[in-house]
């Protein structure tokens, strides 16, 4: 799949009943998910690839690296982001609830899409791995390595938690 492919697909409205297909389904990931591609097999689905300045053997340095990277992805694709503000605390519950309290009161448009970015942060600073979210017209939704997409019933129960989850940035997306 090229970039130009990729474009084209993020410009458009995500196609749900796409990941009824197997291929689709086991060829996509959450950064797909919530870019909205639902083209298979790609080695873009890596946070830094759409962009060309990460290579997928490099490990990610800190959280502002993943979200400088994540931005540049999306600048790339020519897709607007708008970072939402969210409240940085110790405290992961109290956390959760004023960002999801913020994005459930954001009103979006036809055309936008929210992302969460979380991050799993080593004792070093360094990234271990990271995982999206994706908060549309069907609530909020996440994609798992050759997984259907699955619809989030209770957000606060299925936060992502653990010494080193963390949320990097919640985004407003625009295609």
């Amino acid at each position: 799949m090229s970039i130009n492919e990729l474009k084209e697909r993020v410009h458009r409205k995500i196609d749900y009943s796409a990941y009824a297909s197997t291929n689709v389904r086991n060829g996509t990931n959450c950064y797909s998910h919530a870019l909205g591609s639902t083209l298979p097999h790609s080695p873009l689905y890596r946070v830094g690839a759409i962009c060309g300045k990460k290579n997928i053997h490099d490990q990610y340095c800190s959280t502002k690296e993943v979200e400088e990277l994540f931005l540049k992805d999306m600048e790339t694709l020519g897709l607007k982001v708008i970072k939402m503000n969210i409240i940085s605390d110790e405290d992961v519950k109290f956390v959760r609830d004023d960002t999801l309290r913020r994005i459930k009161k954001y009103e979006l448009k036809e055309n936008e899409h929210i992302v969460l970015l979380f991050v799993n942060v080593l004792a070093d600073g360094s990234i271990l791995d990271f995982h999206f979210w994706r908060y549309d017209e069907k609530g909020f939704t996440e994609k798992r390595w050759e997984r259907s997409v699955t619809v989030i019933d209770d957000p606060k129960v299925s936060w992502p938690v653990g010494m080193m989850t963390k949320i990097c940035g919640v985004y407003v997306v625009e295609r």
